[in-house]
């Protein structure tokens, strides 16, 4: 099938509807079979344990909320009168329509937004879909300018977005994506733009990187991102053998060609969040909060490496800047695999390459010493 046609399908949603449905059970087997060989990206270890963060938490959430507590306005005034710290719900009606007119609104009060986020919350997830476009608008420029002062609205937030990247995850992916910019382009990105390239993520307000929440969901729609594209080439790259294209040997793209351009997407996807990281260590005044920031993005950098060793050899090959290496070692625990080919790196005939091979061994063996035999 056509990518574009596959995109607006709510394949998640689909899926746990027939697995909800007895009258399913006979053809269940073979259809979540056609939906990982289809869509091996929506089948990730982070994206099982989200589901599985959201199942708990659902089971928790009270689906009417009689009273709310209000944080601090954006001028941090202390609001002297307790009678006003609590917002009655009888007042505000609850529809569809009220809610996307009124309450989320960029001029509305931070309690109002957060009644409605945790009213929102409240439902089942398909049935929080409706809300996606307003919310994703609404919230996010909300939480940039404000830098994380109301945590409430921002877990709130945090807690939407993971809910709904269990049903429509493409669909999502694009709204954070286009929401996440400084300005509006002239034409929003849509999804194939999104795995054609998945660089254009870093298109984004660079204040995303200094909020740990926003930047836990960038990391997460990259680590969603990087996977689908894989699949969007692999699957380009089928169909392109199916159509016959084998016997034109003199111009066929082959396997190696299509790992060689996925291994530079994404090690140029990693060395872009490295330099990222000097950039927030550079700018961050609060240690705490330059611990944080690190932390998520070597993070997943470690995972990667994880996932795939063979990303920590291709970016110690590439280099980076040497004052990078301390933080490397000290954040990513896979770093110790560089032992492997320390050696190899040391023997190229490259100046910068031996140099940096140099202070990438001095920094490793002081975290992973060696004993003598």
């Amino acid at each position: 099938y056509e990518t574009k046609f596959l995109e607006n399908i709510p394949i998640k949603y689909i899926l746990h509807y027939v697995e909800n449905k007895r009258e399913f059970s006979a053809i269940y087997p073979s259809f979540v079979k056609c939906i990982a060989y289809q869509f091996p990206h929506l089948y990730n270890t982070t994206n099982n344990i989200m589901e599985e963060e959201i199942d708990n938490s659902t089971s928790l959430i009270i689906p009417y909320f009689r009273q709310v507590d209000i944080i601090n306005n954006i001028n941090n005034k202390k609001n002297k009168n307790e009678d006003n710290m609590m917002i009655d719900n009888d007042e505000i009606k609850f529809d569809p329509e009220n809610i996307k007119k009124n309450l989320l609104q960029p001029e509305s009060d931070n309690r109002i937004i957060l009644l409605a986020l945790r009213y929102i919350n409240s439902l089942k997830t398909h049935q929080k879909i409706p809300y996606c476009d307003i919310i994703m608008s609404t919230i996010i420029p909300r939480i940039i300018e404000l830098n994380d002062e109301n945590i409430l609205i921002v877990n709130e937030f945090i807690e939407f977005w993971k809910s709904l990247n269990t049903v429509i995850p493409n669909k999502l992916w694009v709204a954070t994506l286009n929401n996440f910019q400084k300005e509006k382009r002239g034409n929003d990105y849509v999804y194939q733009d999104l795995i054609e390239n998945p660089m254009i993520l870093f298109t984004c307000d660079q204040r995303i990187y200094s909020n740990p929440k926003l930047l836990e969901i960038f990391l997460l729609t990259l680590e969603f991102v990087m996977m689908a594209s894989r699949h969007y080439y692999r699957h380009e790259y089928n169909t392109y053998l199916a159509r016959g294209n084998t016997n034109n040997n003199n111009n066929m793209f082959r396997d190696l060609h299509l790992s060689t351009l996925l291994y530079i997407q994404e090690t140029s996807l990693f060395q872009t969040l490295i330099e990222i990281s000097q950039m927030e260590k550079k700018k961050a005044i609060n240690e705490k909060h330059k611990e944080t920031i690190l932390s998520l993005i070597f993070n997943f950098i470690n995972q990667r490496f994880i996932e795939n060793p063979k990303y920590i050899k291709l970016i110690h090959f590439q280099t980076y800047a040497v004052d990078i290496i301390p933080d490397m070692v000290k954040y990513v625990p896979s770093m110790h695999v560089c032992f492997d080919f320390i050696p190899e790196l040391l023997s190229i005939i490259n100046i910068e390459s031996q140099i940096f091979g140099i202070h990438l061994s001095g920094y490793v063996f002081m975290k992973y010493p060696v004993a003598r035999r």
